[in-house]
């Protein structure tokens, strides 16, 4: 398995994960989104493979290998219906 490759919205934006690793010929890693996912709001998401995903879930990563996710744009109830209502969009 190749090392993971890291995306940010503002090189990227919201091009489709096909797409993206077409044009890289590369399986997008990690991807992070912020500002534009939030239609306005202050919001930010994350996504990623299953095996770097699964750091953030103590479940499967245990304590030794657990990442916690926390930031100031988290749980934000406003931002995240934006969010949904901007990627329904």
């Amino acid at each position: 398995m190749r090392d993971p490759l890291i995306f940010d919205e503002v090189v990227t934006g919201f091009v489709s994960p096909g797409r993206r690793a077409g044009i890289l010929r590369h399986h997008t890693g990690y991807l992070h989104l912020g500002k534009i996912i939030g239609g306005g709001f202050p919001l930010a998401a994350v996504t990623g493979r299953a095996d770097i995903m699964a750091h953030f879930d103590r479940a499967k990563a245990g304590d030794e290998g657990f990442m916690p996710q926390v930031g100031t744009l988290s749980g934000n109830p406003v931002a995240a219906v934006a969010g949904l209502a901007t990627l329904a969009i």
